[in-house]
This record gives C-alpha cells, structure tokens and sequence, in this order.
C-alpha cells in the first residue's frame, strides 16, 4: 500500500516539475472557453502550473466583429474560466477574426 502511495505521490511530482498538466484541466478549460458566447473554434490552449497557481494562453477564433465586442468575449472568456479553474491567475488571450 505505502508502495501505491509513494509512486502516485512521485508521478505527481514529477508531473509538476515538468511542467506538466492533469489532461481534465485542459479539457474543462478548452470547454468553458467554446462555451463561451461569441467563440467559434479554440486552436491553442496553454496551462502551467507555477507552484499552486495556473497561468495559461490561448489563441480564440471569435466572428468578424468590432475590437470592443472581441473584448468583450475576451472578458467573457476569464469570467467563464474563473469558474471552471479556480486556481486560475492569469491567462493571455489572442483573438483572431474569422471573416
């Protein structure tokens, strides 16, 4: 049993120093942000954990709209991860129009 433990504890932590991230966590996320009203397609999502916290990335395909409209999905976007990643500090946003 302790062996279980340890090993579970060691993939854990080496996962973290690797920069790696839980596989769920990039799927709750990339489902918020298509979820989001105004997004059309997501074609790049980062997260890394830095100590407890996350910061990501991600590149959004949005409409062809008006830049504070596309800022307004972008907030849109933050609010939604909030929710869905509490450990969420920062994440940077790139939107991109689809005409």
């Amino acid at each position: 049993m302790i062996v279980v433990l340890l090993w579970g504890t060691v993939r854990s932590i080496g996962r973290r120093l690797m920069d790696g991230i839980e596989p769920e966590l990039l799927e709750r996320a990339q489902h918020s942000i298509e979820h989001t009203p105004g997004v059309l397609a997501v074609t790049g999502l980062q997260l890394r954990w830095v100590g407890h916290r996350l910061q990501g990335a991600a590149i959004v395909t949005v409409a062809d709209t008006t830049v504070s409209e596309a800022d307004a999905i972008a907030h849109g976007i933050k609010h939604e991860l909030s929710h869905a990643l509490p450990n969420l500090d920062a994440i940077a946003l790139t939107t991109t129009a689809r005409i």
